[in-house]
């Protein structure tokens, strides 16, 4: 799905989907935030991985404690 694609009946028709309510005011940040998040993911899939392998565990215990 392309950012350009995501407008306030796609975020309703999911929020139907995922059985929740959204208040008609949070229906235009929502729109931006997914609309965000989306342009984060092509520039993430746009990166040239072939020469890293995937994480297959992790372990966070090597961090200590925060």
């Amino acid at each position: 799905m392309k950012p350009s694609e995501v407008n306030e009946d796609l975020i309703r028709t999911l929020a139907d989907v995922s059985g929740i309510s959204i208040p008609a005011e949070d229906l235009k940040p929502l729109v931006a935030a997914f609309k965000t998040h989306l342009t984060g993911m092509l520039d993430l899939d746009a990166l040239d991985i072939t020469e890293h392998d995937p994480i297959v565990t992790f372990d966070p215990s090597w961090a200590g404690e925060p």
